[in-house]
């Protein structure tokens, strides 16, 4: 019975945790990230290749370049004749309407060996957010990202994800990587259930 009432406690004592403003990108959102032809603004840019997505890292690009692969997905494309004007996008489609979350949040990680700025964009079909232009250092320079949502009319099919600028212009190999990050009530909700099983244990319960 007593176990029964702690669970149901800690039960109403974490249900305001999972009230997470934040989308937060998935593992498979990350994985299904491709360029993005149909937002608008979002590609400007010509291709030479193939977006590649790895999983894990590698001793070297496809190019020859090292490969730092610092977050968990990672992208690789050629971009042929970008300049420092066009913008690569690359996203997926996303639940923006579920959970009622008031903003987007992304971990991106530089994997070139030049700077290269990058931005998050929402599209919910007929209106186009985006955050302001960062600039990432080379070789497993990171920034977390983020996007609000105001202004969108948030379906559970909408599009989001990255915008990529060249900084030094030219025919060049893009790499970058992201990761997604841990919703913040799953991991204190975690801790609570460790805890609460050290307890039980101490008072020799279970």
């Amino acid at each position: 019975m007593k176990k029964l009432i702690l669970i149901c406690i800690l039960a109403l004592m974490a249900t305001p945790v999972f009230a997470v403003p934040t989308y937060q990108f998935t593992l498979t959102n990350l994985q299904n990230f491709a360029i993005d032809t149909t937002t608008p603004g979002a590609t400007t840019a010509s291709y030479g290749g193939t977006l590649a997505t790895y999983n894990g890292p590698l001793p070297t690009w496809p190019d020859g370049e090292a490969n730092p692969l610092s977050g968990q997905v990672g992208w690789t494309l050629n971009l042929g004749n970008m300049g420092t004007t066009g913008q690569l996008g690359l996203g997926t489609t996303v639940d923006l309407l579920t959970g009622a979350p008031t903003d987007i949040g992304l971990t991106v990680y530089n994997d070139n060996q030049q700077n290269w700025s990058f931005a998050l964009y929402a599209y919910d079909g007929s209106t186009l957010a985006q955050s302001g232009w960062t600039v990432i250092a080379p070789l497993g320079g990171s920034s977390y990202l983020t996007l609000s949502l105001a202004g969108l009319t948030p379906g559970t099919n909408d599009m989001a994800g990255l915008l990529i600028k060249n900084n030094a212009g030219g025919p060049d190999d893009f790499h970058a990587s992201a990761t997604m990050v841990p919703v913040p009530g799953a991991i204190l909700l975690g801790g609570i259930g460790v805890a609460l099983v050290g307890w039980l244990r101490g008072r020799r319960t279970l």
